[in-house]
């Protein structure tokens, strides 16, 4: 420790209260010992914390963004991520609206002639929903 260092804390050190002289006479060791076991309370409390929230709150906006910002790939905008985040929440809606515009126009085995509004498929039998996530996604 430079002299000045040591000069000014010695300073300090006969200036100030008891329970402050405390904490800075243990300097070379860190903080005291019983400050050190509130701050361990408090960061495992923290800790807890954050896990229950993120595992309550799994499908929020805000951990969504967080887990998808965190993978995302480097070419990856953080707003392409929140843009990516809003538009799931409207994909299921579409698929379903997009479902009931289907009209089988013929069946032949297990495949059906299905009519929609982007042209006909040929999609196996009961995949309406499918074909819907299909053209959704296009």
């Amino acid at each position: 420790m430079p002299f000045y260092c040591r000069r000014w804390l010695l300073s300090f050190l006969s200036t100030a209260r008891p329970e402050e002289a405390l904490v800075f006479t243990s300097i070379r060791t860190g903080v005291a010992p019983v400050k050190r076991i509130a701050l361990a309370v408090i960061g495992v409390v923290t800790v807890a914390a954050v896990v229950t929230a993120v595992f309550l709150f799994r499908d929020s906006k805000p951990v969504l963004f967080v887990r998808r910002a965190w993978s995302r790939d480097r070419h990856c905008s953080l707003a392409r991520v929140s843009n990516a985040i809003d538009g799931r929440e409207n994909t299921w809606e579409r698929i379903d609206e997009v479902a009931e515009t289907f009209t089988v126009q013929q069946s032949e085995g297990a495949y059906d002639l299905v009519e929609a509004p982007q042209g006909r498929f040929w999609i196996p039998t009961r995949n309406q929903q499918v074909l819907a996530e299909i053209l959704v996604g296009q």
